[in-house]
């Protein structure tokens, strides 16, 4: 509860600080919100603080699930999120905290953007290290309930929201992320890698591009703790099935190669992802997995693409209800030789999106197979997630 009261009282207060750093005794006096408008214009300081924030609520049911019988039907806030963004002579910032559980700190940051012709931004503090498009898009802009495994898997290893330092460069087709990051604000585990991420638009409204992340220190030396494991693309129940198990390696990295399209109501992304662990200097352990999404606006609106941060947009309906279709599908590997036999899982969804203002509605059916050893513990998810976003 102290955590809590301590993040929120610094949210509001840094709230606070873009509408009165800079403010004269004059300006403070103005009796209008119109006078202090003109008078944070003067300064160049006229964005003023923002509120965000986003809830999303969850409800699902599994069938067909064989020996893994005890998966629970239930309902969740997913998310609860609450920040503030804005920028101070120059200077950007971003807060935002997550009480759908234990009141967490997601992001919280600064940046300053250096240089009219590259467009350079530079950003410091907690934020999410490049690893993939689907990792990279807001969870206010995906297309399905939860991300994709290989992608999920990727992120738990080499990038989510960690203490950082990066750069973004942006020219008319090219993107770039790239920065070193340690462990994240509420985790004692002790991480550094170095991530870099690209996009290059190479026709109007097509892209390719790839990432790339090397683990250099863990625990203090030399070695690393990896293990690959992942929800199977639903978090009602909470259950994970197929893992690696702890691998101790004294160098991980991870190779990623993306791609996608949106023309008129049509748009696509997929992505590859190989992970190579060095166990010692003669023996290396290798995982790999995969995802390909589409999706189609019936109403006719645009999924587009975002150039200055190499992610998806959010939807902006044309009229008073966006209909969405969309599906994907996904394989992540766990297993390498007779040395790791974590089994193969891939997952089949379908969804159906409907969006109207800042509110959607998405229903969502995934069909998780294994493989051979493991079909026992193949099943299907049926979700509604309702969320609003500002």
């Amino acid at each position: 509860m102290y955590r809590f009261k301590s993040i929120l009282i610094g949210m509001l207060s840094l709230a606070l600080v873009g509408a009165i750093v800079s403010c004269s005794e004059q300006e403070a006096e103005a009796a209008t919100l119109e006078e202090r408008v003109e008078a944070l214009e003067s300064k160049g300081q006229s964005n003023w603080p923002q509120l965000t924030g986003q809830i999303q609520y969850d409800m699902g049911m599994y069938t067909d699930d064989l020996a893994a019988a005890s998966l629970t039907d239930d309902t969740t806030f997913r998310r609860v999120r609450l920040g503030t963004k804005g920028d101070i002579d120059g200077w950007g910032y971003k807060l935002e905290i997550d009480i759908s559980g234990t009141a967490k700190l997601k992001d919280a940051y600064i940046t300053r953007t250096i240089g009219e012709l590259w467009g350079i931004k530079m950003i410091t503090g907690q934020h999410k290290a490049p690893t993939s498009i689907d990792e990279n898009t807001s969870s206010k802009s995906t297309t399905f309930m939860e991300r994709a495994t290989p992608s999920n898997v990727v992120a738990s290893n080499f990038g989510a929201r960690r203490m950082g330092t990066s750069a973004i460069l942006n020219t008319e087709n090219i993107f770039v992320h790239a920065g070193i990051f340690g462990k994240g604000h509420d985790s004692s585990t002790k991480q550094w890698s170095w991530n870099t991420r690209g996009m290059l638009s190479i026709a109007d409204g097509i892209g390719v591009g790839g990432s790339y992340a090397k683990l250099t220190d863990r625990e203090g030396d030399t070695d690393h703790s990896i293990t690959y494991t992942d929800y199977p693309e639903s978090r009602i129940d909470g259950s994970k099935f197929r893992t690696t198990g702890a691998i101790t390696t004294s160098e991980a990295i991870h190779m990623g190669a993306s791609a996608f399209m949106t023309k008129g109501p049509i748009h696509a992304h997929g992505e590859y992802f190989k992970q190579q662990l060095d166990v010692s200097e003669t023996v290396e352990r290798n995982f790999s997995g995969y995802y390909a999404q589409g999706g189609y606006f019936i109403t006719g609106e645009n999924r587009s693409w975002n150039q200055r941060k190499g992610s998806w947009n959010k939807i902006k309906p044309s009229g008073k209800w966006a209909i969405e279709v969309a599906g994907r599908y996904s394989m992540q590997d766990y297993t390498d030789g007779t040395a790791v036999v974590g089994g193969e899982q891939t997952a089949m969804s379908a969804a159906v999106n409907l969006y109207s203002g800042p509110a959607k509605i998405g229903f969502n059916v995934t069909k998780v197979e294994h493989d051979t050893a493991n079909v026992a513990d193949d099943h299907t998810f049926i979700g509604v997630r309702t969320s609003v976003a500002w």
